[in-house]
C-alpha cells in the first residue's frame, strides 16, 4: 500500500539538499512518484541547484506565500501539467530575527504578523488553492505540514513556537472543512535537524542536545531522513482515513520527561533492584555502601549531568536547585541513584533531596538503614 508509482506531489520548502523537504522529494521519486518543487526570489536559484541533485531533477515553480496572486497561478500551472494532485508537503516557515532568540517579550506586532502569515496562514491558502486538484485524486488528496512538538515552550524558538501551534490548529480546521472533499490534512512534528533554517535558531544546539539525550529511540540532528518515513506514511494510502493528526518523528522525545538515557552508575545503567525479601529484611544480607562511596557516586552523578555542573564550593545550607546543580529532571535520576545504592526502592519527595543539609539524613535513613 506504500505505492507512489504514478502519483503527483507538490513539495514546498526545499532550499538545499539538507532540507527535510528535499529528502522527502528524493524518497517520493525513488518510489516512482512525480514531484514539482516551489521557491521564489533569490532563493529559487539555490532551490534549482538542489533540485538538480534529486534522482530526477524536477521543475521549480514560483510560490511566494506573501503574494496572494501566486496561489491561483500555481494551481493553474499544476492543473495544466497533471490535471490532479495526490498530495502536497507544506514545509514553509519564517520568523523575523526579532521574533527569535529569546526576544519574545520585545517582538513588534509587525514581525509577529509577518511570521504568522508565512508560517501558519500559508497552510490555509495553499490547501484551499489546491483543493480542486487534490479532490480529483482517486486515492484521496493528502496535505502534510511540518511542525515541532508545540505542546512545550522551547526557549529561543519563541514566536516560531507560537506559529507552529497556530499551524496545528489550522490543520485541524482544514481537516474538518476539506474532509467532505476527500482531502486529509495531517502534520509531522519533527525532532530538531541541522538544516539552514534550524541552525538560525539561537538555541538550536541546546534543543538538539536535549533530544539526543532524551529520545528513547535516539536522535541525530544530522539525519533528516529520520523524518521522511512519517511524511511518506501520511502521504500514502496507509493513512487514507487519518486526518487532523500530529505524527511525531522525534525518536520519542515528546513522550518522556527528562533524560532517560543510561548514566553510568545510575539505575538506568543497571537493572532496578527488586524489593528485599522478607528474609533479607529480618536478618539477611542488606546492601550497604560507605559514606565516601555514596559521596563519590553523588559527585560523579552531578558531573555527568553536564553543563559544567559541580558540587565544588557548595555548602551544607545551599539549595541544589538554586545553585543550578539539580533541576526537576535530574531529581528523578538522583532518586534512582539512591535506590541503586540502597538496594531497594524508596519514596522520597523532591524536598528531601534539595539540600546538602539532608545528605546525612538520606544516608542514615535510606542507605545505612539497619536491617
Amino acid at each position: 500500500m506504500l505505492n507512489f508509482a504514478g502519483r503527483k506531489y507538490l513539495v514546498t520548502g526545499v532550499l538545499n539538499d539538507e532540507s527535510i523537504a528535499w529528502h522527502v522529494a528524493a524518497a517520493l521519486q525513488r518510489e516512482g512518484a512525480e514531484v514539482v518543487l516551489t521557491s521564489f526570489g533569490r532563493a529559487a536559484r539555490v532551490t534549482r541547484k538542489a533540485a538538480g541533485l534529486l534522482p530526477c531533477p524536477p521543475e521549480v515553480l514560483e510560490l511566494d506565500v506573501t503574494d496572494d496572486a501566486c496561489f491561483p497561478r500555481l494551481t493553474e500551472q499544476l492543473d495544466e501539467r497533471w490535471g490532479r494532485l495526490d498530495g502536497v508537503l507544506h514545509s514553509i516557515a519564517y520568523a523575523p530575527a526579532d521574533a527569535l532568540g529569546r526576544a519574545f517579550l520585545s517582538t513588534p506586532p509587525s514581525s509577529a504578523m509577518e511570521g504568522f502569515r508565512v508560517s501558519s496562514y500559508s497552510l490555509q491558502q495553499l490547501a484551499c488553492a489546491l483543493s480542486p486538484l487534490l479532490g480529483r485524486s482517486e486515492h484521496g488528496g493528502a496535505v502534510v505540514a511540518m511542525t515541532v512538538d508545540a505542546a512545550r515552550a522551547l526557549p529561543g524558538y519563541d514566536w516560531m513556537g507560537v506559529f507552529k501551534t497556530a499551524l496545528e490548529s489550522i490543520a485541524k480546521y482544514l481537516a474538518v472543512y476539506l474532509g467532505p472533499s476527500d482531502i486529509r490534512v495531517n502534520l509531522v512534528a519533527a525532532g530538531p535537524v541541522g538544516t539552514f533554517s534550524g541552525r538560525a535558531v539561537s538555541s538550536f544546539d541546546e534543543i538538539a542536545d536535549y533530544y539526543e539525550r532524551c529520545a528513547p529511540l535516539g536522535w541525530d540532528r544530522n539525519d533528516p531522513s529520520r523524518i521522511v518515513g512519517a511524511v511518506l506514511f501520511l502521504l500514502s494510502d496507509l493513512a487514507r482515513y487519518t486526518t487532523g493528526q500530529v505524527l511525531h518523528a522525534d525518536g520519542g522525545a515528546h513522550a518522556v520527561t527528562g533524560d532517560i538515557r543510561a548514566v553510568p552508575g545510575s539505575a538506568a545503567a543497571h537493572p532496578a533492584p527488586s524489593l528485599p525479601s522478607e528474609h533479607s529484611r529480618k536478618g539477611g544480607q542488606q546492601h550497604m555502601v560507605g559514606r565516601d562511596e555514596f559521596r563519590n557516586r553523588f559527585d560523579t552523578f552531578v558531573a555527568e549531568l553536564g553543563d559544567g555542573r559541580s558540587t565544588e564550593g557548595i555548602g551544607g545550607d545551599d539549595n541544589l536547585f538554586d545553585a543550578g546543580v539539580l533541576d526537576s529532571f535530574s531529581v528523578i535520576k538522583l532518586i534512582r541513584l539512591i535506590e541503586d545504592l540502597a538496594g531497594h526502592p524508596i519514596d522520597l519527595d523532591e524536598a528531601s533531596i534539595d539540600s546538602f543539609a539532608t545528605f546525612n539524613l538520606i544516608y542514615q535513613k535510606v542507605v545505612a538503614a539497619p536491617a
